[in-house]
């Protein structure tokens, strides 16, 4: 296989049409959210001697509440992501058959794929993602069970426990 050749194909099907490079940067700027996300919870205090029960409610109900929007956020933005991927590849493949292809278009044809993309998505990353999502129902599960606990005092590690178990 030529790889020269090959590469120097991508590089003019990319300088004629520069709305490729568009397309690309969207996924991209999905990164640049998540760091935002992350970012919004760097106001919570950490020492935990210094907390009363009040506080650890309210930090428990702060920290489910980023959980959710974080999980929203990366869905959304994943999926805008799949949909510009697939814009790519339509695009590319129209334009290598001669066809007139512009970032609109593209889009588009890449949002009508992107149910089977999200198929092979899962397919491809589906144990990485169960277990992703797993470890955020153990950590939310946790902070609910913490914050009840620490809002009312008088109930015991058992208590607790039980709650666990039963979920």
């Amino acid at each position: 296989m030529d790889y020269s050749a090959t590469l120097r194909r991508g590089w003019q099907i990319v300088w004629k049409n520069k709305w490729l490079i568009l397309l690309s940067l969207i996924p991209a700027l999905g990164g640049l959210g998540f760091l935002l996300v992350s970012f919004a919870g760097a106001g919570f205090p950490t020492d935990p001697s210094t907390m009363t029960p009040d506080m650890l409610s309210r930090l428990g109900t702060r920290t489910l509440l980023l959980s959710c929007v974080s999980v929203l956020f990366s869905l959304v933005i994943g999926i805008i992501g799949l949909a510009a991927r697939g814009g790519m590849i339509v695009g590319v493949a129209g334009v290598e058959r001669g066809e007139a292809y512009g970032f609109g278009r593209a889009f588009r044809a890449g949002w009508r794929k992107v149910l089977s993309l999200v198929g092979m998505t899962i397919l491809l990353y589906g144990v990485v993602l169960a277990l992703y999502f797993a470890m955020i129902a153990v950590l939310v599960l946790s902070l609910v069970i913490g914050a009840a606990g620490a809002a009312r005092p008088r109930v015991t590690g058992r208590a607790c426990w039980q709650a666990w178990a039963y979920w």
